[in-house]
């Protein structure tokens, strides 16, 4: 795991990065956003390096490593293992910080698009929530227990095996 003081000197950087890159005041607005844009796409290869490449290749290494630990074992290759694999595991976290920050910057460009689906979706489903029913006796029940007993019972009844009767007249 990166340390406190690593994370804050690629946070200095990257600030700096920002000042040097953005231009000076006398320079074409979209000029300028055009270059800060190249350029920070240069500068995410070369801080953050390729994260797919470098999974790619420490998969086709730790792939080799075990065909050659087929031919027989060696201590040389099982700490290379080891190793490879505590790199991986880096790998795949700062993939996973990756994504996270890329949907959380795509959450707020964009906002909540599901907010209308999902209101109207609660608000059918208060309208139409069974707040009572008839029972045998023609009563109105509208305790919820009751309800549940009185729904369980209805299926219970309409699925209960019934023998069937070989006679020509059910059928």
């Amino acid at each position: 795991m990166e340390s406190i003081k690593g994370q804050r000197r690629k946070l200095v950087k990257a600030r700096v990065f920002v000042q040097e890159q953005w231009g000076n005041d006398e320079d074409d607005f979209m000029d300028m956003v055009k270059s800060f844009t190249l350029e920070t796409g240069e500068w995410h290869r070369n801080v953050f390096e390729n994260i797919v490449w470098k999974k790619k290749n420490l998969v086709a290494r730790l792939t080799r490593i075990q065909l050659a630990f087929e031919q027989g074992p060696s201590n040389f290759l099982a700490e290379l293992e080891n190793e490879l694999i505590a790199e991986y595991s880096q790998v795949l976290k700062q993939e996973e910080l990756y994504w996270f920050q890329k949907t959380r910057a795509k959450w707020f460009t964009e906002g909540e698009i599901n907010t209308h689906f999902f209101s109207f979706i609660s608000f059918v489903e208060t309208k139409y929530a069974v707040s009572m029913l008839k029972d045998a006796n023609g009563n109105w029940v509208q305790e919820q227990g009751s309800l549940k007993a009185m729904v369980r019972n209805f299926y219970v009844q309409l699925y209960a095996f019934e023998p069937c009767s070989r006679d020509s007249n059910s059928w």
